[in-house]
């Protein structure tokens, strides 16, 4: 069984692995609103352009796990499914009979999201979208790990807690990019807890 202890130490590994990169492309400030520096907002900004350069790279050259994780740390760059690669990765490793799954949702118009659930024994063939989670009825030792939002907690907290971030991103005035546009972070948690979800269980 995985724990909350080492959930949150592969959070904490594949945070600091991509620490010292872009990060991520679909994180950006508005120049305008929040409570985040001028500073602050023009850095992330100008990192999410270079993620994005990363990530086309990545992706259009068929990068194998194994080539992304032997980038040098000033190149490295992804978004939740990348993260989420690394942590299912982490997982296996880590722990050689524990159940490890994706979740995620996917809506026409450019809601996608994807994170790891650890523990969970049997697919969730009551929920419909993830807002559901939080009514599951799922054992106490079903973990998320959601590296990419930063988030450690229990399956049945997920909701509220990616409610919970996507406020605190919102008042310093970060917000998701959907193509060429951007919405609030708040507007894009919403519509990700209610888009279709769908599961996956690497074993």
């Amino acid at each position: 069984m995985i724990t909350i202890a080492q959930a949150n130490a592969i959070n904490g590994i594949i945070r600091g692995h991509f620490f010292w990169g872009h990060k991520s492309d679909n994180k950006v400030y508005l120049s305008d609103y929040g409570t985040a520096s001028n500073v602050q907002k023009t850095y992330r900004n100008e990192q999410a352009r270079e993620a994005n350069k990363s990530i086309w790279i990545q992706r259009t050259a068929g990068f194998t796990f194994a080539d992304k994780m032997n980038m040098l740390p000033y190149e490295r760059a992804g978004n939740c499914g990348e993260y989420t690669e690394h942590a299912v990765n982490l997982a296996l490793a880590m722990d050689q009979v524990s159940t490890v799954w994706t979740f995620g949702c996917s809506e026409p118009g450019g809601i996608n999201h994807i994170f790891c659930v650890f523990n969970l024994h049997q697919a969730p063939n009551n929920i419909t979208c993830l807002e559901e989670m939080s009514s599951d009825n799922s054992r106490p030792d079903v973990i998320v790990c959601d590296p990419w939002a930063n988030i450690v907690c229990l399956y049945t907290d997920y909701p509220i807690r990616l409610r919970d971030k996507m406020a605190k991103w919102n008042m310093s005035g970060k917000s998701i990019k959907l193509g060429i546009s951007s919405i609030s972070a708040i507007a894009w948690g919403n519509r990700c807890l209610n888009a279709p979800a769908y599961f996956e269980q690497k074993r």
